[in-house]
């Protein structure tokens, strides 16, 4: 290479470079074909019902927040406590009157309580 003129380094890298871009063009091409086998020979050997029933052995987990829930329910229930559930929005009587929580407590305070109109 290092005796050849400027014009045949010129000729020689342009032809070396034609010669790599049609072997990469070439290779590329092929891999592809491969892939293609590869994928047509998969799902001629597999089956896969889509009408069947999902499978339900699948491992799941409870959000944190869930289980620590439960967790703390399962203790107040062991301690003779039963679980109820309510409104989360109760009535001034309920809240206070019924308990016979006086109007002066701290409680019953702006800053304390939400109060809904």
């Amino acid at each position: 290479m290092k005796d050849l003129s400027v014009e045949e380094k010129q000729t020689i890298g342009k032809l070396s470079n034609d010669i790599k871009v049609a072997i990469l063009e070439a290779f590329e091409m092929r891999l592809k074909e491969i892939k293609k086998v590869e994928v047509e020979a998969k799902l001629a050997n597999e089956f896969f019902d889509v009408t069947a029933p999902a499978s339900t052995d699948t491992k799941t987990h409870l959000h944190p927040i869930t289980a620590v829930l439960r967790q703390v329910e399962d203790t107040f229930k062991r301690m003779g406590f039963d679980i109820f559930e309510s409104n989360e929005v109760t009535t001034e009587f309920f809240n206070f009157d019924s308990l016979n929580i006086p109007a002066t407590h701290p409680a019953r305070d702006m800053q304390d309580t939400f109060w809904l109109e």
